[in-house]
């Protein structure tokens, strides 16, 4: 009893908590292995999240643009269509849980913008981004760095599939399914335009190589023979015999263009095109003959104003209606020319050798045209490959995930050790209590 009321020593309960040291070893081991158990196996694979660091080595995407210049925004990468793609691309992710992802806003993305050199002569701004998505939602390492992969490659992706060469030849596509001349050169002088425009920027791309470069200038070359202007001769008018002496210049196109409207070629003759001739004829002389009263009904008002400045608008009035029917007889005599010449062509009443002959040679010169529009299309495609796809790719900081928010296996050894001693200690002092006061 008297031992009682003065107490435990410090060194008394040591003694106590560690002389059965059998049992402090088992009980010890046990918490030991269990806890180590418990924080590897099931703290870990229950919290944390994967961390990837990255940068794109592109030549767009490194200035936050895609090859068609439209604006990269980094946020899209992690949108849920993308998501879902890059989950559905492959049957290693179809347990990536990607809806509860999203649903949680378990994953997220955060661009770094860092700005070097000397402001005052040239600086230079690079991105990097950072991708961060709880470990949960998928079912080891290995697929979710398989998958963070394919996400954070998505942005090179959707940069081939716009210089796919599909979306650079809209109007060579639209001249093969065209039903009239008119309509085809129309589609080439468009490519051709669109080409000249694209070519012209990919010039000032500094980092084109000397043979990449040459491949530019010989291209624009070609077109520039296509839509660029060229000298013209005389020529004359098929319907007005006029002898027209041009001292200016004429691309190819109008060139063709001309030579179309005067000699009238049709490309295919069937019962609604003739139906579409008529109408264009009725329709163009109604405008002629409403223009002709008008005309009359204005000289008639004029003969009756003593107002300089009435007079003049009225005059211009009637040098504007007197123009368009001119331009009208003119449409008129042009569709006239084309229905005549059904007889002069293949299978018709009078065939013409003559005119047939012009006319596939000119039918032959449009597909000339188109391909050689077509092999420029091709070759700039090809460069905008070389440009932003080819030596693109992503660049990590380290490994493609790192995992954060987790105990390391050392680490949970040494907590898990710790508690086994504590915990081996206080059952022997709880088993042996009463040897505390012995």
């Amino acid at each position: 009893m008297e031992q009682e009321e003065q107490g435990v020593s410090f060194g008394k309960v040591l003694k106590v908590a560690f002389k059965n040291w059998i049992r402090f070893a088992i009980v010890g081991t046990v918490v030991a292995i269990a806890g180590s158990c418990a924080l590897i196996f099931g703290y870990n694979s229950l919290s944390g999240e994967y961390v990837s660091e990255f940068a794109y080595f592109a030549k767009d995407l490194s200035e936050v643009k895609y090859a068609d210049g439209s604006t990269f925004f980094y946020s899209q990468i992690i949108s849920s269509d993308n998501l879902h793609a890059v989950k559905n691309s492959s049957e290693d992710f179809a347990s990536v849980k990607v809806d509860k992802m999203i649903e949680d806003g378990g994953i997220s993305i955060m661009q770094t913008i860092t700005t070097s050199g000397d402001s005052k002569t040239r600086s230079y701004t690079s991105y990097s981004y950072t991708l961060n998505v709880g470990k949960t939602y998928f079912s080891n390492s290995t697929q979710a760095k398989n998958f963070v992969k394919l996400v954070t490659s998505i942005p090179l992706e959707q940069d081939k599939n716009l210089i796919a060469i599909d979306n650079f030849s809209d109007n060579l596509m639209a001249f093969d399914a065209a039903d009239t001349y008119e309509d085809q050169l129309s589609y080439l002088e468009g490519q051709a335009n669109s080409l000249d425009k694209q070519y012209s920027v990919m010039l000032a791309n500094e980092s084109l190589s000397a043979s990449a470069l040459g491949v530019v200038q010989a291209n624009i070359i070609q077109i520039d023979s296509i839509v660029g202007e060229k000298e013209t001769i005389s020529e004359k008018d098929a319907i007005t015999g006029e002898v027209v002496v041009s001292t200016g210049k004429r691309s190819i196109v109008n060139q063709l263009r001309y030579e179309l409207n005067q000699e009238g070629y049709v490309m295919d003759y069937n019962s609604d095109l003739a139906k579409s001739f008529e109408y264009s004829v009725q329709a163009l002389e109604a405008e002629k003959a409403l223009n002709t009263q008008k005309i009359s009904a204005l000289i008639t008002e004029i003969n009756k104003i003593d107002n300089n400045v009435t007079v003049s608008t009225i005059d211009a009035q009637i040098s504007e209606l007197t123009q368009r029917n001119i331009d009208i007889q003119y449409e008129i005599d042009r569709i006239n020319l084309m229905i005549s010449n059904k007889d002069k062509d293949v299978g018709g009443a009078s065939e013409d050798a003559t005119y047939i002959a012009k006319k596939s040679n000119f039918a032959n010169r449009l597909k000339a045209y188109r391909t050689s529009l077509s092999s420029c299309t091709e070759s700039y495609v090809n460069l905008l490959k070389l440009v932003y796809i080819d030596n693109a790719s992503v660049s990590y900081n380290g490994s493609i995930i790192n995992t954060k928010g987790t105990i390391s296996v050392a680490g949970a050894i040494i907590v898990s050790v710790l508690a086994g001693v504590i915990v081996a200690g206080a059952t022997n002092l709880i088993v042996d209590h009463k040897k505390l006061y012995e």
